[in-house]
């Protein structure tokens, strides 16, 4: 009751949520500058174990700047909310690798994200030169770890994971899963994959 009305589940998304046949929430990625969020759900059932990362859509309130700023010149412009995707995918990459660990990200994972970076025109945040994009993906990583509890993963080797999002959230998510599928480094598979 202490949280304003708009901050609160639906009394049946709560009870699907909480419930032994629902989930239980791993972690949330706060927004970052650049308007990305996306949290991490596990589900109950014991038959699946599966987990779902969703990715949250163009924000309304706080950060409907930044969201629309991707929205534009990500999606409109140059086809992808390039910087949204490789924010998403660390945070993949720290929620797969034991708390406290370095992130590794294999040569398959940078090229990727180099080609990612190197997409668009120069109006859209396109790097001139592959060694413009390592540049700053090196920086950007370098002090990437993994989350939650010392050597423990968040999302353990084996596990399914799906994807989903509204809006922006589910452009992020579909080309996060396909990145995720692509480099299949990780040891986990892509599961389902719903967009809103």
């Amino acid at each position: 009751d202490s949280l304003a009305p708009d901050k609160l589940f639906a009394e049946d998304q709560a009870e699907l949520i909480s419930d032994n046949a629902g989930f239980r929430f791993v972690s949330h990625q706060p927004n970052t500058p650049n308007g990305t969020s996306l949290t991490i759900f596990k589900s109950n059932a014991t038959d699946d174990g599966s987990y779902t990362l969703a990715v949250r859509g163009t924000e309304p309130t706080a950060g409907l700047g930044a969201d629309l700023l991707q929205d534009f010149l990500g999606v409109v412009l140059a086809g992808k909310a390039k910087i949204q995707v490789v924010e998403a995918f660390r945070y993949y990459k720290q929620v797969t690798t034991p708390g406290g660990q370095a992130v590794v990200y294999s040569a398959a994972e940078k090229a990727a994200l180099v080609n990612l970076l190197l997409s668009g025109t120069p109006y859209t945040g396109r790097f001139e030169s592959g060694a413009a994009a390592i540049a700053f993906l090196s920086a950007l990583t370098s002090n990437d770890v993994g989350l939650g509890a010392s050597g423990q993963f968040l999302i353990p080797a084996g596990a399914r994971i799906n994807f989903t999002g509204h809006s922006l959230g589910g452009h992020v998510a579909v080309l996060l899963a396909e990145l995720v599928h692509a480099t299949a480094g990780s040891g986990r598979s892509v599961g389902d994959v719903v967009s809103f």
